[in-house]
């Protein structure tokens, strides 16, 4: 378990060289639970998946009060990346100004994964594809009282680009 509370995260990058350079700020490969309150993660950059944070299988991270701002990555989710059977709440957190050349600025949601909102904002963020959110089959994202707003895709769906469900 990882707890962290009032830390700041910043110009982390991965290296391109490495065969699994994702998650430059964090990253986790399985089985892993953490909360973060009152975290800052900003102007980092993935080589890989995950300028921010990047899970990769069986993982569950719950971010309050936080911010996950001016992320960058080479793969999928400039801000925010998760894997196979991965779960991020966001609770009163922002995912701003994230950006990735592939699919989801905001974040990329893999097959069985979850991205729940509550109170929560994805704006600003840029992709190919789903500037906000990219959501992969059987992917999900669960969102109340949340905005996702000015988004930008230079390809397909400025906020949300979903093969799986979205409950809202």
């Amino acid at each position: 378990i990882l707890n962290l509370n009032n830390v700041l995260i910043s110009g982390n990058r991965s290296n391109a060289s490495e065969p699994n350079a994702s998650g430059s700020a964090i990253y986790f490969s399985r089985r892993v639970r953490s909360e973060f309150e009152n975290v800052t993660i900003e102007n980092n950059h993935g080589a890989g998946n995950g300028g921010g944070i990047a899970l990769q299988y069986l993982c569950e991270v719950a971010l309050k009060d936080s911010t996950v701002t001016g992320n960058s990555s080479n793969g999928n989710g400039g801000g925010l990346y998760l894997g196979t059977l991965c779960k991020i709440h966001l609770d009163n957190t922002i995912v701003s100004g994230n950006t990735t050349i592939a699919r989801g600025g905001g974040a990329m949601i893999q097959p069985s994964a979850t991205l729940t909102m509550r109170s929560s904002t994805l704006k600003e963020n840029t992709a190919n594809i789903g500037g906000g959110v990219y959501i992969a089959q059987a992917g999900k994202l669960d969102a109340a009282e949340a905005s996702i707003v000015n988004n930008t895709a230079t390809g397909k769906a400025s906020a949300i680009y979903s093969a799986g469900s979205i409950y809202l």
